[in-house]
Order: structure tokens, then sequence, then C-alpha cells
């Protein structure tokens, strides 16, 4: 009898044949009921598994690993008789890898497989993990169009999901982020409202404060008070005086940046840098605030 280890090392490696001779020969053996009994690696013990559960790790093993045809197999032969969705383990790897080889087989068997995304955590949280935002966060743009050609909405779950906002965050150098953020506005990414200005303003991302600000996003970017997104109500200027971000801060006062403003503990920026032991920063924010009152 087969172990498990041993069919997902085959679906890992592409082995089509030996799992072809699997589900021909042995499967009868050891599936009842919905249920699969197989050796556990010291032969002595058998494990039991529910039938779907046992397909779903091999379709994702082998999609994961690139194989295709198994997962063509697998699918057409097994797991479509189970009257369920293509996993989304196995649509995400598409999307992870940028195979459009995987996705256009995805697609054949579940056409509409481009709108699909993840939604709950495994302990009910809240989730929404897109495809887009799978394939941007590991380079694959070229999937991005590929999706957005089958229907995709990149402004899907706005501004609790923002694909700027997550290309801000990513830990990514300046130059890889500054492409994508371009990418991803050229394809109507949504800026206004999105919190990008106010997270760029957070890791230091100057080039985004500008070409974010240029193209739509306000100055102070708070964002809307019917989202928790930034739940300390914190301006972009008091998040680069609390980093110390002196280059930052000249640019957000030079545009028109409220000093005055507090956040939801009653800082203000100059406070913020105070705290913060910025104290230059601080003085260059004082010397702003003759300018704002007249």
């Amino acid at each position: 009898m087969v172990e498990l280890v041993t069919l997902t090392t085959w679906c890992s490696q592409g082995n089509l044949q030996d799992i072809e001779g699997f589900f021909t020969k042995e499967l009868p053996e050891v599936l009842e009921d919905g249920q699969i009994q197989l050796h556990t690696a010291d032969s002595a013990t058998r494990q039991t598994i529910s039938y779907n559960l046992f397909l779903t790790r091999l379709l994702n093993t082998a999609s994961e690993a690139g194989h295709v045809e198994v997962f063509e197999y697998l699918w057409d032969g097994f797991m479509k008789q189970q009257n369920v969705q293509v996993p989304w383990e196995t649509v995400k790897s598409a999307a992870r890898q940028g195979s459009l080889r995987l996705a256009e087989a995805i697609r054949k068997r579940e056409p509409g497989f481009s709108a699909r995304g993840e939604h709950k955590g495994p302990r009910g949280s809240r989730l929404s993990n897109t495809q887009i935002k799978v394939a941007l966060l590991h380079g694959n743009l070229h999937y991005i169009d590929y999706l957005l050609g089958l229907g995709a909405d990149i402004n899907e779950n706005f501004p609790e999901q923002s694909p700027i906002r997550a290309t801000v965050r990513a830990d990514i150098d300046d130059d890889i982020a500054m492409q994508r953020i371009r990418f991803l506005v050229e394809r109507g990414a949504l800026v206004k409202g999105s919190g990008a200005l106010r997270e760029s303003a957070r890791t230091g991302r100057f080039d985004a404060v500008q070409f974010l600000h240029k193209h739509g996003a306000d100055i102070d970017d708070i964002g809307d008070e019917s989202t928790n997104l930034n739940s300390s109500r914190q301006s972009a200027l008091i998040i680069a005086a609390t980093g110390g971000n002196e280059q930052i801060t000249r640019y957000l006062l030079q545009h028109g940046a409220s000093i005055n403003y507090q956040d939801q503990s009653g800082q203000t920026a100059q406070l913020a840098a105070e705290r913060n032991g910025h104290l230059k920063l601080a003085e260059i924010i004082a010397s702003n605030y003759s300018k704002e009152s007249t």
C-alpha cells in the first residue's frame, strides 16, 4: 500500500505514470464510504482521511510545483466528480507563480475563476486575499493583466483592500515599488482614499509620496471615518514627523498639509516630532505655523 507522503512526492515531482498507476490499481482497495486509508511513514499504522481532502492535497501539491498535467489528470478524472470549485490554494498557486498555463487549465474547468479570492481566514477572520494581490506581491504583473482581461476588478473591496497600499507596504526596494505603483495606476487602481500616501510616509518612500499626491491622493490622507483603516486618525504629516523623515515632512508642508490637525490622541505633527526626539524637525514644522494661519 502506497504511503500518503509517497503520493504527494509523486505530485511534486510530476510523476504522472506512478500517480496513474495508484488511481487505476490501488484506489479501489483503499477507498470506502468517502474515506481513504493509507499507510503512515512507519508502515505499521494506517492513516484515514476524507477522499475529498486527499484529492485536494494532491491537487494543491501538483499545482504548487507547476505540474499542470497532473492537475488536469486529478481534476478531470476524480476531483470534478466531487462537485466542488477548484481549491483556492491551486488558484493562488497560479497567481503566485504567474503561470498562465495553469491559469488557462483552471479557466477551462471553472470559467469564472478570475473573480475568486480568499475572504475568510481559518478562524473566521475577514480576509480579502485576491488573485491580483497575490500576483502583485510576487511581481507577476503579466498575470494581473491576464486577470483584468478576464474581467477581474482591480479595486475589489476598496478601500479595505488596495493593491497600491499593499505595494507600498511590501518588503521591496523603492524602484520596484514605483514600477508596480505606476503599473497599477495606469490600470485604474484607485489612489484617493487608499491610504497609500500615508503608508508611503510611514515607510519613507518619498518618490511614492510625490507620485501618489500628483495622482489624486489627499495631502493629509486621513481617510474616511467610516472605515477602520486609520483608527488612530493620523495624517501623513504626523506619521512622517513621528518617523523623523525630513524630506517627506518638507514636501507635505510645501503642499499644504495641515499643521494644526490633531489625531485621535490629540497629537499634532510638531508634538509627534518632539515626543520622538526629532527636535530639528519639530522646529521646521513650527516655522510653518505662521504660513498656515495667514
